[in-house]
This record gives structure tokens, C-alpha cells and sequence, in this order.
């Protein structure tokens, strides 16, 4: 495949004027913020310098303050956890962190496996319901796939809480009642503008790293509400720090794609289709690691290839030079953030804390693991532990 080998543009903690430089011509001023509120414009081969000071704190991978304090643990409390699936990635790792967390605040746990199954999400919070818990969890399932079992849930007064998720009040969901009982706080207005915060600081690294030459092309999966959000905030912010950055293709799968071979197919489909694409967006990690091979021969020829949770798999796919970066999203953290949050629900509280969760950017040269394993520049374990005055 002939493809255009994109500008590589290192950026060290020293070097911000430099890259500037390099970047010549870019406006001045703005707020610097990932969402993309205040960005100023920029003219065609040019980076907003918002996109540079961006990628310089995912860099520094600076996070928000942890909660100052809360309630302590809730005793005997029987909690319901049901999964989108523990074979997933996605969602085991961010089942097995609230597990952990729920089972350190010294709660009963009883996890349920979706098996990636909607039908067996509701017989999940139907069973759950008929056993009377305290509570119940669901990790990376949307209120619109299970809004009938999660009304008989508010309708028999128990507490939903669901990371990875969105409520059906939300715009995409349709817009109709809030049916979780709460939510993590991202710090930000709406869990949504979280998850577009994360595909804008994909945008800021891709217009950087090509000093303002991307032809992307995208791989994106409607079947989750986190996803659409986070390529709804890179096509947005790529278009107001790059003028002269275009995503030049894009198309659609489902997560069973993955272990067909369809998923491969449709990324070689884009690549042939779009034969000057410098630059690969999937909409999540493990899309990366299910096609690595078919990836392995673009990312040779010079193509850039977007990550986002950063899980061990893909650390190692950095590390092998088929994956250019990971905007890391800590999927251990929301677990224990969302533990925090459901314990505060049970202790009557209706207003949650900012948890601090923020975005590391790590790539071969930047906050790449030791041991392979990516863990965020933040000790919440030990803070949630102290808050909830457990050992």
C-alpha cells in the first residue's frame, strides 16, 4: 500500500517551544482545554498551539484532584455486579476493578457474567431483583438495553449505579428518565463530554504528531454510547485545531465483528479505499489487538494507529511499533470510583464528588510501563480506602 508516512513531531517536556516553532504560523491564545470550547482557529499546514499544550499535559499525565473525603463503608451490604461480558476486555477490566473495590469496601458480592448478551443483562437484573440486594452495578451496558428491567428496579427502590454507561436521560439514549440512581463524576457537566474529552485529546496528539497533515480514517462501533461520544469529540476537535486535517473515510462495526474476521476486512477495505490515509482511529483498544496482523504491514508503511484504554495488550503492540499511542483511560480507576459512588448512594448522599479521572498519554517515548502494565499517575486505591476507613 502506498501511503503518505506522516510527520512524526517528538514532544518533550522541554521542548514546547520548539515544537511551536516548528509548527510555524499557529494562532496564539485559548484556553488550552481538551473539550475544544475556546480553541483558536487554524489556517491550512497549520496546529492550533491549544493542540500542543494539550498533548503536553497528557504527556505530563496530570490529573484532578482525588476526593477529599466521604462516607465510610456501608455495612452488610449484598451487592448484585453484572457484566457486558468477562471474555470482553472491556468490560472485565473495569468488572474486576469494581469487584475489588465493592469486596474491599467488605460487601457481599454476587457477579453476574453478560456474556456479551443483552438478553442475559436483564435476566441479570432480574434475578438480581428477585434475590432483594442492596444494590446493583452493571459495568459497559447502556440504560436503553435493559431500560425495561431497570424500571422494575426503581420501581422496587434499588439503587442502580453503571460505569462505563449511559443513563437513559441522555440525548443518545433518547432522552427520556434518568434511570441510575447515580453516576461517576468525571468533572466534567455530563458524562458524555468525558468521553468527548478523550477523542479530542486523540485529535490534539494526531494533528500534533503529523504537524497538521492527518488523512484519518475511522472504525467505529454504534453499539456503545461511550464510543460514539469519543469519535464524536475527535472529528470535532481534529476540525477546530487542523484545518488542513481531514478524516478522509469511515464505517461502522459490531463488537462480534472482532472474532469473524469482519472487523479485519472492513480495516483493509478503508486502507485500500483511502490509499493516502496517514492515520487509523478504532473505536477501542481491543479492536486494535483482535486485527493487529491485518495493522502490522500500515503501521510499517508509516500509518499512525490511535489507542485509547491502554490495556497490557496494546502496551505491548506500542512496544512492537504496530500501535502509535494509547490515550489512556484508567478502566481500574472508574471501578473503584464507581464502588465510591454507589456506597455513597447507599449512605444518602445525592451529590458525588469530581473521582479526578483524567487521560495519560502513553506512547514509546511517554509514561510507557515497566512491566507492561499501565497504571495511572494517581494512588485512589489508597485514598478510597482511607475515606471509607477500611484496612
Amino acid at each position: 500500500m502506498n501511503r503518505i508516512a506522516p510527520k512524526r513531531v517528538g514532544i518533550g517536556a522541554a521542548s514546547l517551544l520548539t515544537v511551536t516553532l516548528l509548527l510555524s504560523g499557529c494562532a496564539s491564545g485559548g484556553s488550552g482545554d481538551t473539550g475544544g470550547s475556546d480553541v483558536p482557529g487554524a489556517t491550512a499546514g497549520e496546529v492550533s498551539p491549544d493542540a500542543v499544550a494539550a498533548v503536553e499535559r497528557g504527556f505530563a499525565a496530570e490529573h484532578r484532584a482525588l476526593p477529599a473525603d466521604g462516607p465510610t463503608a456501608v455495612e452488610g451490604v449484598d451487592m448484585w455486579l453484572i457484566s457486558c461480558g468477562q471474555a470482553f476486555l472491556g468490560c472485565s477490566s473495569t468488572t474486576n476493578a469494581t469487584q475489588e473495590a465493592l469486596e474491599t469496601l467488605g460487601w457481599n458480592v454476587t457477579l453476574v457474567d453478560g456474556k456479551g448478551d443483552p438478553s442475559l443483562f436483564n435476566d441479570g437484573i432480574r434475578q438480581a431483583l428477585a434475590a432483594r440486594p442492596d444494590g446493583i452495578m452493571l459495568v459497559g451496558m447502556d440504560c436503553p438495553v435493559v431500560k425495561t428491567s431497570l424500571e422494575q428496579a426503581k420501581e422496587q427502590g434499588v439503587p442502580v449505579v453503571a460505569p462505563y454507561s449511559f443513563d437513559c436521560d441522555d440525548p443518545l439514549a433518547g432522552g427520556s428518565e434518568s434511570l441510575f440512581s447515580a453516576q461517576v463524576n468525571y468533572g466534567t457537566e455530563s458524562t458524555a463530554e468525558f468521553f468527548e474529552q478523550w477523542g479530542a485529546l486523540q485529535a490534539d496528539y494526531v494533528a500534533v504528531q503529523t504537524g497538521g497533515d492527518a488523512q484519518v480514517v475511522e472504525l467505529n462501533d454504534p453499539g456503545f454510547l461511550f464510543a460514539q461520544y469519543r469519535n464524536q469529540g475527535f472529528d470535532k476537535r481534529l476540525a477546530e485545531v487542523c484545518a488542513s486535517c481531514e478524516v478522509v473515510g469511515q464505517t461502522d462495526f459490531t463488537a462480534s465483528d472482532m472474532s469473524d474476521g469482519r472487523a479485519a476486512q472492513k480495516a483493509s477495505t478503508l486502507f485500500a479505499q483511502h490509499a493516502d490515509a496517514n492515520v487509523f482511529v478504532p473505536a477501542y483498544d481491543p479492536l486494535i489487538a483482535a486485527i493487529a496482523p491485518t495493522l502490522a504491514p500500515a503501521a510499517e508503511a508509516g500509518m499512525l494507529v490511535i489507542g485509547s484504554e491502554g490495556y497490557p495488550e496494546n502496551i505491548a503492540l506500542i512496544e512492537q511499533g504496530i500501535q502509535t499511542v494509547a490515550v489512556a483511560m484508567p478502566a481500574h480507576w472508574i471501578g473503584w470510583a464507581a464502588a465510591d459512588t454507589m456506597n455513597r448512594v447507599l449512605s444518602g448522599e445525592t451529590s458525588m464528588p469530581d473521582a479526578g479521572i483524567g487521560f495519560e498519554i502513553v506512547d514509546k517515548d511517554h509514561n510507557m510501563p515497566a512491566d507492561g502494565v499501565w497504571v495511572p499517575n494517581a494512588d485512589y486505591v489508597a485514598n478510597y480506602k482511607r475515606i471509607w476507613g477500611v484496612g
